[in-house]
Formats: structure tokens, sequence, C-alpha cells
């Protein structure tokens, strides 16, 4: 997990040589398979964190605003390759760290929804790691070096950031995260499963802002609906069903609990052609995150995203937020408010 917007956005689309970067000592600073191998360790799994923005970020948020961070990394590649998801106010972003052999370095590429990205290296010194790179935020040139401390045995990162906005010093910013898990093995899941049927299961009414305007219905994109969802056990409480009725559209909804993928996952299908599956994953004591992953509208559009689920204490009600995209163009944030019933 990086730290804040300006922190944790790497250069998606290519590897760049960063000469031009401050703090140019550092960035001679070279890396071995062995500490790429090692920080993957560190950071592999799922991770939550509140950040402070240093910057206003269209469908993010505002400069000072406190956010909760949610992030999924994961080695790929035959391990060649980390890619992380992060999830974010009304954003998410995609972190790729890879080994460059030739160079000897680590090397960051990293893109958010919103269009920002920077590209980095990172390196150990003194038992922590460094990551220095440049890249823009807003049409903005961001300079950085970050430090990550690792402590209370690999559960808490601690990332501290210096750098540059746009020519000028930015605040020192200092994040901290907490490790929710490695991974998830089947009794955890099978566990997270009912406890996400034991929250939802019941009778909502819903808020709903349209992120655009969807098939079938007669509001448009920013419009405000209601939406009425039932939530129900069903075969031994094997799956939870789903039936929903929003503006002018319907539809059902399965979510169940995947023994061989070792996955909670759902599928749903709505009245105006809407198909889709998903994913979905413990966050936090009352946040989970569902993942798009195979969703298309009637003319075969994907969408794909991230949506989060985030159930208050007392069980009342729920908020769904995150970023959906079209066509892999980002559509505007989710903000729906869901309030119990019974």
């Amino acid at each position: 997990m990086k730290t804040t917007i300006p922190v944790w956005i790497s250069c998606f689309v290519a590897l760049l040589t960063l000469d031009a970067v401050p703090w140019q000592s550092a960035l001679a600073q070279e890396a071995t398979r062995a500490d790429f191998e090692e920080f993957c360790t560190a950071v592999e799994g799922r991770w939550v964190g509140d950040v402070t923005l240093t910057a206003d970020f269209e469908g993010i948020g505002k400069q000072g605003e406190k956010l909760i961070l949610y992030g999924d990394y994961q080695t790929s590649d035959d391990t060649n390759l980390l890619v992380g998801k992060m999830y974010v106010g009304g954003g998410t972003a995609t972190w790729n760290i890879i080994y460059d052999e030739g160079a000897h370095r680590i090397r960051t590429m990293f893109v958010t929804s919103n269009g920002d990205s920077d590209s980095a290296i990172i390196y150990k010194q003194d038992e922590n790691w460094y990551e220095v790179g440049a890249g823009t935020t807003s049409g903005k040139p961001i300079a950085f070096k970050n430090k990550l401390t690792i402590s209370d045995n690999g559960a808490t990162h601690t990332w501290a950031r210096t750098g540059t906005l746009d020519g000028k010093a930015s605040p020192e910013q200092q994040d901290v995260f907490q490790r929710i898990s490695n991974q998830v093995p089947a009794s955890a899941g099978s566990k997270a499963f009912r406890e996400f049927g034991e929250s939802i299961v019941g009778l909502w009414e819903g808020d709903i802002t349209f992120i655009k305007k969807w098939p079938g219905q007669q509001q448009g994109r920013g419009e405000k609906v209601k939406s009425y969802s039932e939530y129900r056990w069903i075969n031994n409480k094997h799956a939870i069903l789903r039936v929903d009725y929003c503006g002018d559209d319907s539809g059902i909804q399965i979510f169940t609990w995947d023994p061989g993928t070792k996955q909670i996952v759902d599928f749903a299908c709505r009245a105006s052609g809407i198909t889709g599956r998903a994913t979905l994953r413990k966050a936090g004591e009352r946040t989970w995150i569902a993942t798009l992953n195979s969703v298309h509208l009637p003319d075969g559009s994907p969408l794909s995203g991230g949506i989060i689920y985030e159930f208050s204490e007392d069980g009342s009600e729920f908020k769904i937020s995150g970023q959906v995209t079209e066509n892999a163009q980002p559509l505007d944030p989710l903000r729906d408010v869901y309030k119990r019933l019974r």
C-alpha cells in the first residue's frame, strides 16, 4: 500500500528511467532479485488504512479529506509481477511492480481511475524501504520520496512521504496501514460469507444516484431513484437471493461461497438485459469489496471496477461507494445509501 493519492500513483504504460527526478543519489540505489521477492512477501495480501489527500482529485476527494483506502496485492506471472488494486473514495488505482534484471532495480508503474500517474523505483536501506519517483496529478508534475517502515511482525505498514507538487513542497504525510490477511483459507472464507449474510439479509430501501443512463430506465445520469431490495437465505443457507426493484428495472442476484476457488461469488441478471459475475471479499470489520469480473450491458459493452459495501455499526444501513468503468472509461463515482426496513 502506498500512502496518499499522489504517492501511490505510478505509470501503467511505460518503464521510465526517472533521470530527471530529484534525489538523484537515491535513484542510484540498486536492488537484487532477492530484494524484490522480500518486498513482495512484505506487501502481498489485503490491507486497510486511513489516508489524507494532499491535493484535489476529481472523482476521489478534496485536499485534506481523510478517506479509507483498501488494497489487495497479489503476485502474478510466476511471481515476476506484483499487482496491487486499491479502492479509495470514489476511485480506484492499480500498482504494478516488477524487477528489472538489466538495471538491477525494482520498478513501479501506476495509474488511477481519474488519469493521474507516476513511475518510481524501490530499494531497501537500513531495514526500511524507499520509493522515489515522479509523475503528474491533475496535470501538474509531482516528485516524491516515500519511506516504508514495517512493524508488528509485518502487520503494520507506515508510509512517510516528502515531495513536491507543481514545483512547490508538499506537506509531509504519514499514513498507517493494517494487514487484513495474507490469504483467505476455506474455513475463514466460508465464515466470512455467513457474516456477510447476517449483515445484509433483510428488506432495504435505497437512495440511488444513477452514474449513467442505464438501459430500461427513464431517469438519466445524476438523477435519483428509489430502490427496494430483499435479501434472503436460500438452499439451507448456502446462498443468498436478492430480489431488487430500482426505478423502471428489476433484477435478481445470487451470492454463494465457492469452495473450489475459495471465494464469495455472485451472479446477477436484470430485466433490462444486464448480466454479470463478481467476487466479494471482506476488507474490514463491516466492509466488503465486490470486484466485477464479467459484467456486460445488453449491447455487450463490458463493465468493470470495484464496489464497496460499508455497513453501519448498528446494522441499520449500508453505503455503496467505488468506481465502475464502461469500455475502460470511468463512470461517475458510486454514492448510494440503503436503509433497513426490516
